[in-house]
């Protein structure tokens, strides 16, 4: 596998060439700040752009111009990591040297399309897709309620810190898209394409002159950008943990407890914790916390724990009948407790083996490949034999060091039924 990085000015390209797939994946990666007076309508946006176009100008239009390429399959995806808010517009298609001559041209026509030809007339989006487009996201920010777990996730990271970043999703705010006009969505627009930092990540087996060559035809960004992007954030701790507790209509309870990850130096933030993490609960049905809350007590339905590395923040979520929540929270506690002195050899190296199985399946898929080299562009991640390395020397003192810089904030109940409390 052969990694290469071309500089063209306002954008970076990313090759890589190799024989491995029968397809090709480009990636095109729009950087920039998380803002959530904005988030909403960025992602309104993109919606728009990825809806039609101005030749495709209808769904039904696009769609069946990606089949004729072959079903060549295109995605857009926003990701929030830390403070920096990431969207990838991707395609996947045949390598070419399968079909005809022209096709690797038209593939890239098309996608380019999707971002510099959208469907507007006289300066405006066509009215009619950007209605669709805001139903659809009105929709799926009603929706979040559906979901007893992600709500209560979200409604503890506000409780923790309403100050902080974290506190806030990129599609969170409805007013923002009920009151968008499309002079604002125009605004929206050029911002993006003149300030984003673009990178464009390509995988596959190609003539690496051609595709250059063909992504500085239809890539249109043409502005120098060297404003920094910020990625980690800071949330405020606190001498005494809270507990809130709020009621809802939910059959079973929802129970999250969020801890501050604090003072880690990049060896603990970047291996020791994640490991941490695996042993005290996201990694098996070993872990200390399934082992004391269902193996040991039969207590909870859904029970994990998850590392937020960008929000300095371990988090432990569980559903559960509302008589459990109690003793939920001190087994919680003492399967924490544990993690300062009661790590065996055994539990660290079963987590080492899994995490080392994960990174060795990365280069079996293009999409884990190119996120790999997108995080080691940003100086997020070494290459995964690096990773395997570091991983690999993890003990269990290194577990138990970092526990003593982990530190409780707040626990978080979305009753079943119950009654509402500071």
């Amino acid at each position: 596998m052969e990694y290469k990085m071309y500089k063209v000015g306002s954008y970076n390209i990313h090759t890589i060439k190799t024989d491995k797939f029968k397809t090709i994946k480009m990636d095109i990666i729009f950087r920039n700040n998380f803002d959530p007076k904005t988030s909403a309508l960025r992602s309104l946006v993109f919606d728009v752009l990825t809806e039609n176009t101005k030749k495709y100008n209808t769904r039904r239009k696009l769609c069946l111009k990606y089949e004729s390429l072959y079903n060549a399959y295109s995605t857009m995806d926003t990701t929030l990591l830390g403070r920096m808010l990431i969207t990838d517009f991707s395609i996947e298609f045949i390598n070419p040297k399968y079909t005809g001559e022209n096709y690797l041209e038209e593939v890239f026509s098309l996608q380019f399309e999707t971002i510099f030809n959208p469907n507007i007339t006289n300066g405006e989006f066509d009215l009619k897709t950007v209605e669709l487009c805001k139903k659809r996201l009105i929709d799926r920010i009603d929706s979040v309620k559906e979901n007893p777990s992600r709500y209560s996730i979200l409604k503890a990271l506000k409780a923790l810190d309403p100050n902080s970043l974290t506190s806030h999703s990129i599609l969170e705010d409805k007013d923002q898209i009920e009151n968008a006009t499309n002079e604002m969505l125009i605004s929206t627009y050029n911002d993006i394409i003149k300030h984003d930092y673009i990178d464009i990540f390509i995988i596959g087996e190609f003539d690496e002159n051609k595709i250059i060559d063909l992504i500085n035809k239809y890539a249109k960004f043409d502005t120098i950008k060297n404003h920094k992007i910020e990625i980690y954030n800071e949330n405020k701790t606190r001498r005494i943990a809270k507990k809130k507790k709020e009621k809802s209509e939910n059959s079973q309870s929802q129970l999250v407890v969020i801890y501050n990850t604090l003072n880690l130096n990049d060896y603990e933030m970047n291996y020791v914790l994640p490991i941490y993490n695996m042993v005290f609960g996201s990694s098996s049905l070993e872990t200390k916390l399934y082992k004391n809350l269902r193996t040991d007590n039969s207590l909870c339905y859904g029970l994990t724990s998850f590392y937020q590395r960008y929000d300095n923040l371990l988090i432990v979520l569980t559903s559960l009948d509302k008589k459990n929540e109690n003793l939920a929270l001190k087994l919680i506690d003492k399967s924490f407790n544990e993690m300062s002195s009661n790590i065996t050899d055994e539990e660290v190296k079963r987590a080492i083996d899994l995490k080392i199985t994960s990174l060795n399946m990365i280069n079996d898929y293009p999409a884990k490949i190119l996120e790999t080299h997108l995080f080691k562009y940003l100086n997020l991640a070494p290459s995964v034999d690096e990773m395997i390395k570091k991983f690999g020397d993890v003990t269990k003192e290194d577990l138990f060091h970092v526990h003593k810089k982990i530190k409780k904030n707040i626990t978080y109940i979305l009753t079943s039924g119950g009654e509402s409390d500071e």
